[in-house]
């Protein structure tokens, strides 16, 4: 959504809203227990950095609102972060006002807010930047209470048409970080004569009771003891695990069950993207202009692909105001022909364009529109057709089904992004609802190569050449996450990446780097380093680490219980080659054992060789599979361990006379 200016007439109706508020007033906090100032743990998880002892969220589509008031108890000096308040970015553009904070030391002693609310930058989805209101609270010690409430505003009303703008979904996120004593959620839908909504619960305790008060047009919802959400390293969607409750609208006053609904749902987009699609003249112009007559139908569509890549992206640049999208002349795409004039445009319209110049090429195209599961799973039993987000292609090629995505910067032809990998999506087709899986991705499609060529000196610092080629996915990623980078910013990057992949601290220099801003090849950096201490003398022995890129086989998986299924992001392949020139004044007298394991989970397979007075390395570490059942967390906690111990081993070198 583009970035608006809150109407005068919504700040009034926000303004006669606080004002009815039970915290409008500074003087209006709820009154604090005796015992809450003497609280020193937290007696339903002993042991807790801090507690919430109330949270309440009071949240209007109506007026665009959302009020947050949150009490916490501090215990330890670790739980002193939650001063540090960070009000996340929304789904749409927002305001925050009505800032207010304080606080309570077990004496009684209050300290109030009086700092300021600043902007900072986060990272979200797709790697845009976009902005948090942050604020410090004072005096914060173990023991003392914090306090604060606030409320956000965003546009619900079209400031040129004065009609209620149409948001797929609302919700109420019910757990955070830390244990909640307890909690009250209300809400307020947006205009029920223009949308009806569905209220979805997820993960709520069976007690759980929905009071509607028909006088209010609310939905209040009580709830105690609600447990702290732990985040776990590959752990499924956030969306899936947590506590929370959704509302989703729709334009339709009857919401449909089941494929009856798919049904509509489906034959709706279909028509909408048709008509996007249909403008032929200008789709066969850029057929003409971006391919030859000559072509192979294969060449065609890698030209065609290429072509709708290089277009401006609007899906990952950061958000700008209304007075720089006039300036720039920026205006929603309404078909295919606005997309190749302006040659702009969001994910959705870029993968609709390169369809329709498939399409005119003679190919066999179409689209897919999928839930990414870095967010969420499809809940075909949900009539929400808002949980399919993002529209990739697939292209007939030689009798197979490629699945492509050129909306997505940097991504190669024939890759798709892993969140678009073995999920469900809605096939564009008349034959409605159609549902289709696309593939899961496979080791080859994510390679990182590290290559290194040293040389070992007699006080046993080593130096050389590093080369690390990224392929296919990795590749992607890298360049993704750079796009927004200067070279300095960079460099500094790639040099880190691979400090943390050497065993010890040591002088690297970024060389070169091939191609930031292709997708078809692969990202080649190249480095010189150089490591005082990499070998040891022992008497008249030296030892040697036998890998050098250690640190890239950390156990991801190290806490001694799991509460999650284990859901990798994408199977990889992980090649390492390594080649040590030993001074004259050393020999080879012995080297570890090489490894061959291969399981359903990984595979890894490990040499060491003395090849002429050289030492060489290699190690292949394939990851196969995705999705892991808890169950079988201490297995492969034990796995990755056992994977790590392996980078310990070292050769025994034997000093000359």
């Amino acid at each position: 959504m583009k970035t608006r200016t809150l109407l005068f007439s919504t700040a009034i109706f926000a303004l006669l809203l606080l004002i009815s508020s039970p915290f409008a007033q500074a003087s209006d906090w709820l009154p604090i227990a005796p015992e809450d100032l003497a609280l020193k743990d937290n007696p339903a998880v002993p042991g807790s950095q801090a507690m919430i002892l109330y949270r309440s969220i009071s949240r209007d589509d109506l007026l665009g609102s959302q009020q947050e008031y949150v009490r916490i108890k501090i215990f330890t000096e670790e739980g002193k972060r939650y001063a540090d308040v960070n009000i996340p970015p929304f789904d749409r553009e927002f305001t925050v006002s009505g800032v207010k904070g304080r606080t309570i030391h077990p004496d009684g002693s209050i300290v109030e807010f009086s700092g300021q609310v600043f902007e900072k930058v986060v990272e979200r989805t797709h790697d845009v930047r976009y902005m948090a209101k942050s604020f410090t609270l004072p005096d914060v010690t173990p023991g003392s209470i914090i306090e604060y409430r606030y409320t956000r505003y965003w546009e619900a009303l079209n400031p040129s048409t004065r009609v209620y703008y149409y948001f797929p979904r609302s919700e109420w996120e019910l757990q955070t970080d830390l244990f909640q004593r307890t909690a009250h959620f209300d809400f307020k839908p947006g205009k029920d004569d223009l949308f009806s909504y569905r209220m979805q619960a997820v993960h709520l305790p069976a007690d759980s009771k929905f009071v509607r008060d028909q006088v209010r047009h609310l939905v209040n919802l009580d709830l105690k003891d609600i447990p702290a959400f732990e985040y776990e390293p590959f752990m499924p969607p956030v969306f899936e695990s947590q506590m929370r409750v959704l509302f989703f609208y729709s334009t339709d006053l009857r919401i449909p069950e089941g494929d009856e609904y798919w049904k509509g749902q489906g034959k709706k987009w279909y028509g909408s993207v048709e008509g996007f699609m249909d403008k032929k003249g200008a789709v066969a112009n850029a057929v003409a202009s971006a391919t030859a007559p000559s072509d192979s139908p294969e060449v065609k569509l890698h030209k065609l692909y290429d072509y709708v890549q290089g277009f401006e992206n609007l899906s990952y640049e950061q958000r700008k105001s209304d007075k720089e999208a006039k300036a720039l002349n920026l205006r929603e795409n309404k078909n295919v022909e606005d997309v190749l004039s302006s040659k702009m445009g969001h994910r959705n319209d870029l993968n609709r364009t390169f369809v329709a110049l498939a399409r005119a090429a003679g190919a066999d195209a179409t689209l897919i529109k999928v839930t990414e599961r870095d967010e969420a799973l499809l809940h075909r039993e949900w009539p929400v057709f808002s949980q399919l987000g993002y529209e990739i292609a697939m292209v007939k090629l030689n009798g197979k089904s490629v699945y492509l995505d050129p909306g997505s910067p940097f991504c190669p032809f024939g890759i798709l992004p892993w969140e678009d990998t073995g999920v469900s999506g809605l096939l564009f087709d008349k034959t409605m609802p159609t549902f289709v899986t696309t593939p899961m991705p496979d080791p080859t499609d994510a390679v990182i190569k590290r290559s290194a060529n040293l040389k070992l000196a007699d006080d046993g610092s080593i130096s050389g050449e590093v080369v690390i080629t990224f392929s296919g996915e990795d590749a992607f990623r890298h360049r993704l996450r750079a796009r927004n980078e200067d070279e300095v910013a960079r460099k500094k990057s790639m040099e880190e990446m691979l400090q943390n992949w050497i065993p010890m601290k040591g002088d690297i220099e970024l060389v070169e780097v091939n191609e930031w801003k292709a997708s078809e090849v692969p990202l080649i950096v190249k480095y010189k380093v150089s490591l005082p201490g990499y070998a040891s003398q022992a008497g008249h022995r030296v030892l040697i680490p036998t890998t050098f890129f250690a640190g890239a086989y950390k156990n991801p998986f190290t806490a001694t219980r799991r509460t999650t299924p284990i859901v990798m992001e994408y199977t990889y392949d992980r090649i390492d080659d390594v080649t040590i020139a030993l001074p004259k004044s050393m020999q080879v007298e012995s080297l570890p054992k090489g490894i061959a394991d291969k399981n359903g989970v990984a595979d890894l397979a490990v040499n060491y060789a003395n090849e002429n007075g050289n030492l060489h390395f290699t190690r292949d570490f394939q990851l196969k599979g995705i999705v892991l059942e808890q169950k079988y967390y201490p297995a492969i906690k034990d796995y990755f361990q056992k994977v790590q111990a392996g980078t310990n081993e070292q050769a025994v070198l034997k000093m000359g006379n």
